[in-house]
């Protein structure tokens, strides 16, 4: 019951206490494409798309501008 109390306390925060969010770009983030990854995507985009959506997305991007 401890627990849950905790979590409605952090919930119910106000924007002050609560940590800064931002969106900035983290190194996991990057999307790194290599030669199998554009390989794989002129053999499978579909598979691609449920493995890998950011690199699908980056190659769709590259191939369509």
């Amino acid at each position: 019951m401890v627990q849950l109390e905790k979590v409605n306390e952090e919930f119910q925060m106000s924007d002050v206490d609560r940590p800064e969010h931002t969106h900035e770009s983290r190194e996991e983030d990057r999307v790194v494409i290599d030669e199998g990854m554009r390989r794989w995507y002129k053999s499978c985009p579909c598979c691609m798309s449920a493995a890998y959506p950011k690199i699908k997305f980056a190659l769709d991007e590259e191939k369509y501008s």
